[in-house]
């Protein structure tokens, strides 16, 4: 096809909520200051020498530069000397290298005005044992229980005379990543992106008489790089400014990635234990038991990728805020859209897929869930899942009714745009599903032993093995004979952290 009808092509996309179109760019140097003897930043006390500048006690030894324009990605490069984090402060906090979104450049009144900040806290609260915490927040997240903050490097050997490399990168998916020589010391994954336009070394803002300087520190070699394609222009928490809804935007040439966040058109689930209960209109979905066995509930979700066609899909996540602390489960295909979360219920449901793709143990109240599904996305169609879990101690989510909109599962997608017409490479793996007039002795059999039978509506305490259908790859089956040798296999994975399937 001709370079100029492809820079004439326009393919729509629907860009969901806050999160904009990426298309990226080349990473620009904004900074480079090296510190020996000047700056280029604005000084506010401290001591320039030619191996660095040198943080001193008092309320305003600090270094800060202006971005001009906070930047949505981007990556912090610096150099560290004389640096003894737990015998150099004078303070209960120090604040010694911060990043925030705004001019306000302290942390109290950022976290309630919902605004970003990158926080490296040292302090005389962390010398026993020795070690530091990293702070984050994303934009659009007001309250202090938003943010994240990870202790690092415990009893860590500091050696004065060593010179410390840290980088930090922040994303527009939202991931955070601390790097210190090499080694990746913290990373997290926010669900709105962060925002950084103000940098400082030293001291931040922050007047509280708990929080001080470390002061002997020497700090040298800056490099401050951005993608001028993530540049914050407007609110993308106001609705008005960000287009929330079906709002379009238009690309029109080849090649690009693009990162976004999608609602699931629907989402609920059912229980065995209330077979013609409709759940759709709840704030939150359930998966598997209640805690005592009694009941079996299976989650599903349906999301609208019509506007994917010509796209190459590079990762693709479904994520969820845990409501109720137990095993969250894991996530198959669900190869029959026709359901509504406005009518389905246990005795209506399609037969739940057990081919699972991506499971995961106990998390508790809070935690974000993680679910890789790329092998199992298909672009420029509509995709269902359903989520299952083997044990009798389930979990609940907020689900896309939930009033905060923060806390609303979504699909996170990254996609490289390849042609307008491009086909659907393909629907699914092969080893994924099988047609019914395949045998299924060669099967790898996936079992779980809280998928009640469709034929049994009863509400009884408990399910025993011939109440449960044995699912095989979408098959349906009636025969339980692998059921108890199978189904411990499953509940190996009971990892309680916070969700940390990060997307690069």
């Amino acid at each position: 096809m001709p370079d100029d009808i492809l820079l004439t092509m326009k393919k729509y996309i629907f860009i969901f909520n806050f999160i904009p179109l990426l298309i990226f760019a080349e990473e620009v140097l904004k900074v480079d200051d090296p510190l020996s003897g000047t700056t280029k930043g604005i000084m506010e006390g401290g001591e320039l020498t030619m191996d660095g500048w040198v943080a001193t006690s008092g309320p305003d030894s600090r270094i800060s530069y202006d971005l001009g324009v906070a930047y949505g990605e981007g990556r912090l490069e610096i150099e560290l000397k004389n640096f003894l984090p737990c015998q150099q402060p004078n303070a209960e906090k120090c604040h010694i290298i911060t990043m925030y979104q705004t001019e306000k450049q302290e942390r109290d009144s950022v976290h309630l005005a919902g605004e970003s900040y990158f926080i490296i806290r040292t302090g005389t609260g962390y010398f026993d044992p020795c070690e530091y915490k990293v702070l984050t927040r994303p934009i659009c997240e007001p309250g202090a229980e938003i943010d994240y903050e990870a202790r690092v490097e415990t009893n860590y050997q500091w050696d004065y005379t060593t010179t410390y490399r840290y980088i930090v990168e922040w994303k527009l998916n939202g991931n955070i990543k601390v790097i210190k020589d090499n080694n990746i010391i913290y990373e997290y994954t926010h669900i709105y992106p962060p925002y950084y336009r103000y940098i400082l070394i030293g001291r931040d803002r922050t007047t509280k008489p708990n929080y001080g300087e470390q002061p002997g520190t020497i700090y040298k070699n800056i490099k401050i790089y951005v993608n001028e394609d993530s540049k914050l222009i407007n609110n993308p928490c106001n609705p008005t400014d960000a287009g929330i809804g079906n709002d379009i935007a238009q690309l029109e040439d080849t090649g690009h990635i693009i990162t976004m966040r999608i609602l699931p058109i629907d989402d609920t689930f059912t229980s065995k234990g209330e077979p013609d209960s409709i759940k759709g209109s709840l704030d939150n979905f359930q998966v598997g038991g209640d805690g005592s066995g009694s009941y079996g509930r299976v989650i599903f979700l349906k999301f609208d990728l019509n506007n994917f066609k010509g796209y190459k899909i590079i990762s693709a996540k479904v994520s969820a805020y845990v409501t109720n602390s137990g095993y969250v489960g894991g996530i198959s295909r669900q190869i029959d859209n026709d359901w509504e979360e406005e009518s389905l219920t246990y005795n209506n449901m399609p037969v739940p897929n057990t081919n699972i793709i991506s499971n995961q143990g106990y998390f508790s109240v809070n935690d974000m869930v993680f679910w890789d599904v790329t092998s199992i996305i298909s672009q420029g169609e509509i995709n269902s899942f359903n989520i299952i879990s083997l044990s009798d101690d389930g979990s609940a989510f907020y689900s896309k009714e939930y009033s905060d909109i923060s806390k609303r599962p979504y699909l996170e997608i990254i996609a490289k745009y390849e042609s307008i017409d491009a086909g659907v490479e393909k629907d699914m793996r092969e080893e994924d599903i099988l047609s019914e007039d395949e045998s299924s002795e060669n099967v790898d059999t996936t079992i779980f032993s809280d998928i009640p039978a469709k034929s049994d509506t009863s509400a009884e305490d408990g399910l025993s093995a011939n109440d449960i259908p044995v699912i095989e790859d979408n098959l349906f089956f009636e025969d339980i004979s692998k059921l108890d040798t199978i189904a411990d296999t499953h509940l190996s994975d009971s990892s309680s952290s916070c969700s940390c399937n990060f997307i690069e």
